[in-house]
């Protein structure tokens, strides 16, 4: 928290002076040494005033210096949490659709390839990119996942740690989840939602 310390105006100190006193502008009863002693006591009092000044401007910046250590902190930690999220990293980028294929689903997997193999046209189109996070694994058209990759998006999505049923997420440029497909997969029906986005839509007429 910042720390400020409240001061008295110049105006009230100086008018404190003088009903005390120790200054006084009735120049009938003041002599030279007096007129000599007022100015030496608002040279001081300036200077008290400008070093107060300092003081509080000081515990100012002492603040804000720390205030600014913590945010530079938080700045450098967010690339880090992001770069372990592939969905994080290309969101407002591309559309992203989770394959989740647990062991066992080799038949439901190798349809939905062959359906990605003759769709890769219109999967360019939509921005799309494809990752798998299951424990069956896929080559030829996503990039391969560290396993804290995996775990990421997993977590975002909710997945546990451990594939039990084969499903397919739809996620959209916003980041949020579209649609879900399991045990019938028609990436068709994907490309027909995403054609209804207004995201998309403006894409369209900009293209």
């Amino acid at each position: 928290m910042m720390r400020i310390r409240t001061m008295p105006t110049k105006t009230r100190v100086k008018n404190s002076i003088l009903r005390s006193g120790a200054v006084t502008h009735d120049h009938t009863r003041t002599s030279r040494k007096q007129g000599i002693d007022n100015r030496r006591i608002y040279y001081r009092l300036n200077q008290c005033w400008r070093s107060a000044d300092i003081i509080q401007i000081g515990d100012e910046i002492r603040s804000m210096s720390m205030r600014t250590v913590f945010i530079l902190f938080f700045a450098m930690m967010i690339p880090a949490i992001s770069s372990a999220d592939p969905i994080s990293s290309v969101r407002w980028k591309n559309r992203v659709i989770v394959l989740d294929f647990p062991k066992g689903s080799g038949s439901e997997l190798s349809a939905l390839e062959t359906q990605i193999r003759r769709t890769k046209a219109e999967i360019k189109d939509r921005d799309l990119i494809i990752l798998h996070v299951g424990e069956k694994r896929s080559t030829g058209y996503s990039r391969k996942l560290t396993e804290e990759e995996r775990k990421a998006v997993r977590n975002r999505l909710g997945m546990g740690t451990k594939s039990t049923s084969p499903r397919m997420v739809l996620i959209g440029k916003d980041g949020g989840v579209k649609a879900t497909q399991t045990n019938s997969f028609d990436l068709t029906k994907f490309y027909r939602l995403i054609d209804t986005m207004p995201m998309r839509q403006k894409e369209m007429r900009e293209r």
